[in-house]
């Protein structure tokens, strides 16, 4: 099949798709809040990098609908910040009520690689 005329007006021809990224709520008060800019870019890099590869749910391995994103007390510090204790996951439709510091996230994101 020969390419598109560069000159073609259908949609989709000129440019590839883009995903449109939604911050969750918890993103947004942060890019919002009172922190470093360096940190605010962080996260959101990090909550548009966690839309790609599997959307499984964080507790319980179901189909994952909200993305979140935990900040460890590390990538806070004004002193050299380690952003690598920033994490996102997926939360499935019945975890979705559950706050970023709960037992039940902390102990996964802990089994799972992460560091509570």
């Amino acid at each position: 099949m020969a390419r598109p005329s560069p000159r073609s007006r259908r949609r989709g021809r000129s440019r590839p798709r883009q995903s449109k990224i939604v911050p969750s709520e918890q993103v947004r008060e942060i890019l919002q809040g009172d922190f470093d800019e360096v940190l605010k870019r962080k996260v959101f890099l990090f909550a548009a990098s966690g839309t790609r590869g599997p959307r499984r749910c964080l507790v319980c391995n179901a189909e994952g609908v909200v993305i979140k994103v935990y900040i460890g007390e590390a990538a806070l510090k004004i002193d050299q910040p380690d952003f690598n204790t920033i994490k996102p996951y997926w939360l499935c439709q019945s975890h979705s009520t559950l706050e970023p510091g709960d037992e039940q996230i902390t102990a996964a994101l802990a089994t799972k690689g992460g560091t509570p």
